[in-house]
């Protein structure tokens, strides 16, 4: 939100003007998690934090983001011994 921006309570980008960045020339369209004072209607997925945090239903990049982002820190939480063995096949 840009009271978040305002006060100081988030870190932002900006270039070499002083001026902010565009989310969009950070991520490239790859994820775009909105933010909204009410509760979203089409949202994939949504959390409340002071706003309502989310990603659009309707928007497939970002959630396929989210969902690859998902299965690293899974991957990187599982035990060791959990890890897929890799073989080589030798025929």
């Amino acid at each position: 939100p840009s009271e978040y921006i305002e006060n100081g309570w988030v870190y932002v980008l900006r270039d070499q003007d002083g001026e902010l960045r565009k989310k969009e020339e950070l991520y490239g369209g790859i994820l775009n998690v909105r933010c909204s004072e009410t509760r979203p209607a089409a949202a994939a997925i949504e959390i409340e934090y002071d706003y309502w945090y989310y990603i659009d239903n309707s928007d497939l990049a970002s959630k396929t983001t989210f969902v690859l982002l998902g299965q690293m820190v899974q991957m990187q939480s599982s035990p060791e011994s959990a890890a897929p063995k890799l073989t080589i096949n030798a025929g």
